[in-house]
């Protein structure tokens, strides 16, 4: 089992349909545990995708036109999904529309051998 926390600041203006990335790999073959923690005042204005090397994964695999969002909350999704490929690439999408301040949701995942 690994643990990965990104925590990236996104800047102001940064729009979804060119949203900021982090790639890194993965470990382990199976996503068993996703969350993502939104500042307060995130207000919609911000939100993440989480990517393997075919695509969307979470929230909704396939569907660009998804994003998960929160305003001081943290959103959990613990099903499993199982990484494309070797290595496992995942890449962490982010957007923030507000115009004026920086936001930095901290996203949390944990891959496993199996499930």
């Amino acid at each position: 089992m690994s643990f990965y926390v990104v925590h990236q600041t996104i800047p102001p203006n940064t729009l979804r349909s060119a949203p900021v990335s982090v790639s890194f790999e993965a470990a382990n073959p199976v996503l068993s545990c996703k969350s993502v923690r939104f500042p307060k005042n995130a207000a919609m204005l911000c939100g993440i995708q989480v990517c393997d090397r075919n695509g969307i994964i979470w929230p909704s695999p396939g569907s660009p036109s998804q994003w998960i969002t929160g305003d001081f909350e943290t959103v959990l999704d613990d099903s499993s999904v199982r990484l494309s490929g070797s290595p496992f690439e995942l890449k962490i999408r982010m957007y923030n529309e507000d115009c004026t301040y920086d936001r930095a949701p901290e996203i949390r995942l944990t891959t496993e051998d199996t499930k």
